[in-house]
């Protein structure tokens, strides 16, 4: 229900209670106000371009802003020049306002910044500083007192249940930092416990996954103690098999180059040797030796 719909309806009788009014002095001819439950900030939209910068700019401009609202009941407005345009809520002022038919919108600041981002409109600001700041109430017609205590019962109740709340989540918040500190300095404790005894430590929880262990047995596994939480003995030897296998390919190349070194030394010997003492038999031999050599 929109706004203007929902004050005519509790006016007419229809509808007990308005939520989210704003109250003026002049509106409790007609209607009873609750406690204020929130505060409305009012802004001047304008498109970023524009070079309005103020209310007395809104003089002979379009300006587009919710029926019913406050703005619409302010004097300033009420005796401004403005060209005024009013449309059923905030949301299709801003829709007509992005549009370009209009030169500003008047709207509260909250609601605005809500469907700016909501419908991503880029190219619309609020000016800076707020024309209107103005309490919310629940509003009731007038005469219906009972009606209007009992909002402020239920709102007086909401509150107490609020600052309850509030008060349970500071002193939660409290505990679980105290708790949280605490742990913290158990866990260093036994880290340090861990890494001062001469023995191998490692702690698994019930489904023999690594919770932690201490640097002698890290190093004893060949692991890094500050990954292994997590890990399972499986994982962990899977990673040693790994790392194995890479040490003993970086050893057999190593090998392998070296013996691909030492042959090839050999073979300069056997030619340097054919070279001073030639002769049929030792070439022979020379020349089959030095192709098995390059056969390997």
């Amino acid at each position: 229900m929109e706004l203007v719909e929902e004050t005519a309806a509790v006016l007419a009788g229809k509808l007990g209670v308005a939520a989210s009014m704003a109250y003026f002095p002049e509106r409790r001819l007609s209607f009873d106000f609750s406690v204020p439950v929130s505060r409305a900030a009012y802004a001047i939209w304008v498109p970023r371009a524009s070079a309005i910068a103020s209310m007395a700019d809104l003089a002979d401009r379009r300006v587009v802003l919710q029926q019913g609202g406050a703005m619409a009941d302010t004097k300033e407005l009420k005796n401004s020049s403005a060209k005024l345009s009013f449309v059923p809520n905030d949301e299709d002022a801003l829709v007509l306002f992005d549009s370009r038919r209009f030169d500003a919108a008047i709207m509260p600041l909250a609601q605005g910044l809500y469907y700016v981002r909501t419908m991503r409109l880029s190219d619309i600001r609020p000016l800076p500083g707020a024309i209107l700041s103005v309490d919310q109430c629940f509003a009731v017609r007038k005469g219906n007192e009972r009606l209007a205590r009992e909002l402020d019962a239920a709102l007086a109740l909401v509150a107490f249940l609020l600052a309850v709340a509030l008060a349970f989540v500071v002193a939660l918040r409290r505990t679980v930092r105290r708790r949280t500190e605490e742990l913290a300095a158990n866990e260093r404790k036994y880290r340090t416990l861990a890494e001062s005894l001469p023995q191998m430590i490692f702690v698994k929880d019930k489904d023999s996954t690594y919770v932690s262990c201490n640097r002698l047995y890290a190093e004893f596994m060949g692991i890094d103690p500050d990954s292994v939480a997590g890990k399972t003995e499986r994982m962990r030897l899977e990673e040693e098999t790994r790392r194995s296998l890479r040490e003993k390919e970086i050893l057999l190349q190593e090998i392998n180059h070296r013996v691909k070194n030492n042959l090839q030394l050999i073979n300069a010997i056997l030619r340097l040797e054919l070279d001073e003492s030639p002769g049929p038999a030792l070439e022979g031999f020379v020349k089959d030796t030095t192709a098995r050599i390059s056969a390997i």
